[in-house]
């Protein structure tokens, strides 16, 4: 039995001429194989990791349901391929220990928009670009930096062009000379759970209304809600929520409740490049409520906050399986 470890971004094995080669030679001295995801959640079929096992099989005639993949994707299946399934629950207790007992009171004098990003990519780089716009009424962290080996692997320029549609990228540039955009705490990392030495992101949210949410994996049939989407949960604050098709209805799943009363929420019916636009539509139409009128749109909202909050601080295994 030859376990191989497999790191992963959106649709991206990284690594992967490594990985190959280790598939190979375990094929090749007829090994069982464990591809482990590292306790990640992507949809391996848009990685195109599939097609890569299909002929790496065929070249030395191996079974392939002698092969098994360890993912915290609950969506994820494989005609041939056996799939092992591990519930992502650690970033929900995580999360929920860490901020069980932190004050969630908003302040008087909302801004609008919450966003926090510790890797860049297309989505999170066209969304914050176009938040960065709208300044004052954002409150926001983006830790790109030029000088950073780990961020130049993850800018997003290229795939905002090829997988987004954008065909002019001087603003999503311009924004990036701006980088990195830091919070009070200039020595604030990731990933972030709220509390703690380095970690006092909580203290932002009393500062604004709704965040943006931009989840690990958005491509494919996925579902790996991560701390991103638990924090503002846990601090009780409304989200728009940047994920893979479908995210929202099995986020409801769970027994969490969404905002649909409140704007239009069939942005997560859609595929990525249409869902952001749709998440664009709604950032453009709350940006023009007033301060007053946000507040009062918060205060409606309490019950679901309040409905939220108990239901992640009761999430189960047992939740995810059923």
């Amino acid at each position: 039995m030859v376990t191989i470890p497999v790191s992963t971004s959106d649709s991206v094995v990284w690594d992967i001429e490594t990985v190959i080669m280790d598939i190979c030679h375990a094929m090749a001295n007829n090994n069982d194989i464990i591809i482990d995801l590292l306790a990640e959640g992507p949809d391996l079929k848009t990685t195109g990791l599939y097609d890569r096992l299909v002929y790496c099989g065929k070249k030395f005639n191996y079974n392939l349901s002698r092969i098994s993949i360890r993912t915290d994707n609950k969506l994820e299946q494989h005609s041939s391929i056996n799939i092992c399934y591990y519930i992502p629950i650690h970033f929900a207790h995580t999360t929920k220990e860490a901020l069980r007992h932190i004050d969630t009171s908003k302040d008087s004098t909302l801004k609008h928009f919450g966003i926090f990003i510790g890797r860049s990519n297309a989505p999170r780089l066209i969304l914050a670009n176009y938040l960065h716009q709208l300044s004052n009424k954002t409150v926001m962290s983006y830790h790109y930096s030029t000088t950073d080996d780990f961020h130049m692997n993850f800018i997003g320029l290229e795939d905002s062009i090829k997988s987004f549609n954008v065909t002019d990228v001087s603003n999503e540039a311009s924004f990036i000379a701006h980088c990195p955009i830091k919070l009070d705490n200039d020595n604030i990392q990731y990933p972030l759970l709220g509390v703690g030495d380095k970690t006092d992101l909580h203290l932002h949210y009393a500062n604004f209304f709704v965040e943006i949410v931009c989840e690990t994996y958005y491509s494919g049939n996925t579902f790996f809600p991560t701390e991103k989407t638990y924090r503002c949960i846990a601090m009780k604050t409304p989200f728009i929520i940047q994920g893979p098709t479908w995210f929202l209805k099995n986020l409801k799943k769970l027994g969490f409740r969404t905002f649909s009363n409140f704007w239009n929420e069939g942005y997560s019916e859609d595929p990525p490049e249409i869902a952001l636009l749709g998440i664009l539509e709604v950032i453009n139409t709350l940006q023009k409520l007033t301060v007053h009128e946000i507040s009062t749109m918060y205060n409606e909202m309490k019950p679901i906050l309040e409905h939220n909050y108990t239901t992640l601080m009761n999430l189960t295994k047992s939740d995810f399986t059923n």
